[in-house]
């Protein structure tokens, strides 16, 4: 019985792979309609397709009682479409350039002639997809090798309307770090990469990180920023990478490029000085060195194709020194071989191998001195995390099939893999895990942190990551030119197991102007290991065209099913030995997610298009949700400390900077159970986050080889999870009128009435049910042209603005202080729109010179912060147990200098909000201007192409991220970064 069960479900397996579809499996099309010089609609003419980009020969279509055709399976290139038909003369349509993920249309006219006529058209490619209700802009690789980027993914996605990343890159300064997009009101957190139309997402942060791919290695990128169809989970930005095959013909490329910190300008200003930063010193290198080879290893049969790249920045961070003054540097790099073959087994099935391994290393490794002191240049580098040993597994691999089953019928299926092994490693030249627990360095060798001048000291984590993350998926399409019917699954696997451990096992010990305030006592150490056992989605989907109609409507079933595996961990400082069983079914979510679109092609012309979309996405998760519920998980808590004995007694260990046992309200402070349980449980009934976007957008060829495109965007965000802890209450704060340092202003806060319900924590996550929205609106236009010559401009504006309510906490009154940003009261100003410019082109001149510039100019954003709200910065008063006013406060207010601002205050700090965060105060625009030069030498066999790259050619001193945005302090509104100053970049990429 046992092996017939195993032989059913090896059927079933098979049969699934062979006749369900995938998620984003990459297809283009070549698509139209057939008529007779009467108008008259010809059904059985056939289509054929060929191009030296396409291994295996020719695709195949014939018309349908419609006269519509569609050539499916394409690959990116440029192909020559043949027509014909007994008694017609046949008509060749040559020159149609396809991209990825996109219909070209191509409609032509059959004569009745002899069999040997012949009529040859140019097929000058559409620049309106009439088909397709999906935003989606391709940049071919002759875009992206002639206008001036850092040449990574983000900074080439940029180039699209609506698209934004989480922080400036000039001229590749952040080669390395991990950026992130998004666009049209869905956050980082929903966007999504792809090789080849496979998903290659980690398993880290819900798939966020790692985006190291290799600009040569791509032939093509397309990116989606709306109107996803069923085959699509995700509503972020989908940023498909499309690989280089190889070909027929053996070619390659080298590439060197680079900077020099000598030739960086200075942009260090009069303000920021003023603001009490320290000139940073230029960078030591940016440097990029790059090769590629592919061609026939059987000519018509099995191609292959290799890159190679090392890339990186030794740069320097801002106000950050060694303790003998010179500048602290960072060295980051990366070094990463790609491998593909494509065999075409048999002239209807083709197989893919692709394989890209990377090895990320971040440092440098400093030695630590002893004992550290507290030091006023800022952060102590000496005691800075490194990152992984670049010797680890680290990258993605997969392996793809696709059948041509008839002209009809396209099946696709595959299988990727994406892995990621970290390891940190501590300057101390020891793991911070292999002090001795106990010893005297053990607890003096600390995290510590500065909240008034945001300095930064002390030992950093000791661990590891482990994330692999698993997808297998297939494709059917049946297409017949009316219909293009697809049905599919997806199902991912995976892990993310993680160690970590830190000195005193202490998260932060903190200070206020050097004087003890507080200590985070952690539960380290941990060894969590959760994992997803299915992330499943079947979907079927149709494209139906009815004459200029093109209707688009889908549906997608979602099943996500993730457990917390056995755990153990010993003992530490605060907590006993754990040892928890596995938990299932956190969460097990079933969900339904239609799609529908439609465009019409308004004149018949293919020249333009009316495009509606409508859809829902679920909120992307791998295993954030039951880390959250994990007992094993994180826990820290806030206790007072003055450095001295807690019971007052006088001790020679008080005053000693390190915070013995004896000094922390261990007792009082920690919540029960203190790390041994989870502080959170879910409702079983709870609900998975979605969001809702609508889109209608009208795209128009102005020109011969120039769009406009208008459009509106709207997104709703729903089924958010919310708080409650059900051991407090409203009930248990106490109202304490305090005045606003900022403006005077009388605000009521609200402390905790005894200390003892600190330890009252048993929160249960649910679904808010009222006073909690998100509403996205954006206005888009952009102008894209194919310029005479070989030029190209890209050129884009988008308005938009973010409007949210988070009124539903019923624990914490101090959370219900402009909850509702879409209501501020009068007095205060409200949220307003805010726009972006993006501008770029390059054009060919003569002599084989060409010319590129690059520029945009974006709404100020602190780096790194991955959910924007209006591109905000906060002000907001951080309240401890010893705050006190000064005179400045008090100045114009009722209020007494010197007093305590809350007296007997329980909490350990309170953070108000003094005004709406995003009315007041912006971060200044970042206006980048980015400019290059190129000149081509040709022989016989080989190219020689020289650059000279100027980024941020005003040289602007632009300010990235701030310290602070706590009021009053040293910190606040600081900067902690700027742009790069103006930065030449020379560079040689060699053809042949």
């Amino acid at each position: 019985m046992r092996w017939m069960w195993i032989t059913r479900t090896a059927v079933i397996l098979v049969v699934g792979l062979m006749l369900l579809p995938t998620t984003v499996l990459a297809q283009s099309i070549i698509a139209g309609r057939i008529t007779d010089n009467t108008g008259g609609v010809l059904p059985g003419v056939t289509a054929e397709a060929a191009s030296p980009d396409l291994i295996g020969g020719a695709q195949i279509a014939v018309s349908d009682g419609q006269g519509q055709y569609a050539i499916a399976g394409l690959v990116a290139g440029v192909y020559t479409v043949t027509f014909t038909l007994p008694g017609f003369s046949t008509v060749i349509s040559e020159g149609v350039t396809v991209v990825s993920d996109s219909t070209q249309t191509v409609d032509v006219e059959l004569t009745v002639g002899a069999l040997e006529e012949t009529i040859t058209v140019s097929g000058e490619s559409p620049v309106v997809d009439v088909q397709q209700a999906q935003r989606i802009e391709v940049l071919s690789r002759d875009v992206l090798d002639s206008i001036v980027t850092a040449r990574n993914t983000w900074t080439q996605a940029m180039l699209v309307a609506g698209v934004t990343m989480t922080g400036p890159d000039v001229a590749g300064s952040n080669y390395v770090s991990d950026l992130l997009l998004e666009a049209h009101g869905s956050d980082a957190t929903a966007m999504t990469y792809t090789v080849d139309g496979m998903m290659v997402d980690t398993m880290l942060n819900d798939g966020r990180d790692q985006n190291y791919y290799q600009d040569q290695a791509s032939q093509e990128i397309s990116i989606q920023t709306s109107g996803g169809t069923a085959d699509v989970s995700s509503g972020g930005v989908l940023l498909n990478m499309i690989p280089r095959d190889g070909g027929n013909a053996y070619t390659g490329s080298g590439y060197i490029g680079g900077s020099n910190g000598a030739w960086q300008s200075s942009n260090f200003t009069d303000e920021l000085v003023a603001a009490g930063i320290r000139a940073t010193d230029s960078i030591d290198r940016i440097f990029d060195y790059g090769f590629t080879q592919g061609g026939p290893v059987i000519r018509d049969k099995l191609w292959f194709f290799t890159s190679w790249r090392l890339w990186g920045v030794w740069d320097p961070v801002m106000d950050i020194f060694h303790d003998d003054g010179t500048q602290y540097r960072r060295e980051n790099q990366i070094w990463s071989p790609v491998l593909r073959f494509t065999y075409q087994m048999t002239p209807a099935n083709k197989l893919s191998v692709h394989f890209d391994r990377q090895a990320k290393s971040r440092g440098p490794k400093l030695t630590a001195k002893f004992p550290l002191v507290l030091n006023s240049a800022g952060a102590d580098p000496e005691t800075a995390r490194t990152w992984q040993d670049p010797g680890l597994p680290y990258g993605i691999g997969q392996i793809k099939w696709t059948s041509t089953v008839s002209s009809r019928v396209l099946v696709e299926a595959g299988y990727s893999m994406s892995r990621t092994y970290v390891r940190y490693m501590p300057p101390f030249g020891v793991r911070a895990g292999d002090m001795e627990r106990g010893s005297s360095d053990w607890y003096r060798h600390v995290r510590s942190r500065d909240l008034d001048t945001g300095q930064q000291w002390g030992a950093t984590t000791d661990g590891r990551l482990e994330p692999i993350r698993h997808l297998v998926d297939g494709a059917v399409s049946y297409v017949t030119g009316s219909h293009n019917f697809k049905v599919g699954f997806q199902n991912g696997w995976g892990r993310d197991t993680r160690y970590q451990d830190r000195n005193g096992d202490i998260n932060w010990v903190r200070y206020r102007s050097g004087v003890p305030d507080s200590v985070q006592p952690h539960n380290y150490p941990l060894w969590v290991d959760p994992r997803m056992k299915m992330d499943l989605g079947l979907y079927a989907q149709d494209s139906w065209t009815i004459d200029r109609l093109t209707l688009n409507g889908g549906f997608r079933y979602e099943k996500l099913n993730s457990y917390v595996n056995n755990q153990y961990a010993p003992a530490g400082r605060f907590v006993p030995v754990r040892n928890f069983k596995k938990i299932e079914n956190v969460p097990n979510w079933v969900d339904f997610a239609p799609r529908f679109g439609l465009a019409y092609d308004l004149f018949g012309d293919a020249r333009t298009a009316v495009k509606f979309s409508w859809g829902k996405y679920m909120t992307p998760h791998t295993l954030s949700f039951a880390q959250r519920f994990n007992p094993m998980a994180p826990a820290s808590a806030t206790i007072p400390w003055s450095d001295s004995d807690f019971g007052g007694a006088t001790l020679a260990t008080n005053g000693d900077g390190i915070p013995q046992d004896n000094e922390l309200d261990l007792a009082g402070r920690l919540p029960s159970n203190f790390g041994e349980r989870a502080l959170e449980r879910f409702d079983q009934n709870i609900r998975r986050e979605y969001n809702v976007e609508t889109a209608v957008s009208l795209q128009h060829e102005l020109l011969t080889n120039v769009s406009i495109n208008v459009g509106w965007y709207h997104r709703t965000f729903d089924n958010f999870y919310s708080d409650d802890n059900l051991l407090r209450s409203f009930a248990d704060y106490r109202p304490v009128d305090i005045v606003s340092p900022y403006n005077g202003e009388v605000i009521t806060a609200y402390d905790l009435i005894s200390s003892t319900s600190l330890q009252n924590v048993d929160t249960m996550v649910t679904n808010a049910t009222a006073g909690r929205a998100k509403v996205y609106n954006g206005y888009e236009v952009s102008l894209t042209a194919r310029l005479p010559g070989g030029g190209t401009f890209i050129g884009s504006s988008t308005t938009q603005r973010i409007i949210s309510e988070h009124c539903d906490d019923l624990d914490d009154p101090n959370n219900q202080r402009f909850c509702d940003r879409g209501n501020f009261p009068s007095m205060y100003k409200q949220l307003p729109f805010r726009s972006d410019l993006k501008l770029a082109a390059s054009y060919p001149l003569p002599y084989d010179v060409q010319i590129s510039a690059n520029m945009t100019s974006m709404p100020g954003r602190n780096k790194g912060d991955l959910v924007r709200i209006d591109e905000i910065l906060p002000i907001n008063w951080n309240i401890g147990r010893k705050t006190r006013y000064t005179a400045a406060n008090c100045a114009t207010a009722a209020c007494t200098a010197g007093e305590l601002v809350i007296p007997n205050m329980q909490l350990g700090v309170l953070n108000i909000p003094l005004v709406p965060s995003g009315t007041e105060r912006f971060l200044p625009r970042q206006t980048l201007l980015n400019m290059g030069i190129k000149k081509i030498f040709r022989t016989a066999a080989v190219s020689y192409e020289t650059s000279f790259e100027i980024f941020n050619a005003m040289n602007a001193s632009t300010v990235v991220s701030e310290r602070s945005a706590n009021y009053g302090t040293s910190a606040y509104g600081a900067p902690s970064g700027i742009l790069l100053g103006r930065m030449p970049r020379l560079s040689v990429m060699i053809r042949w």
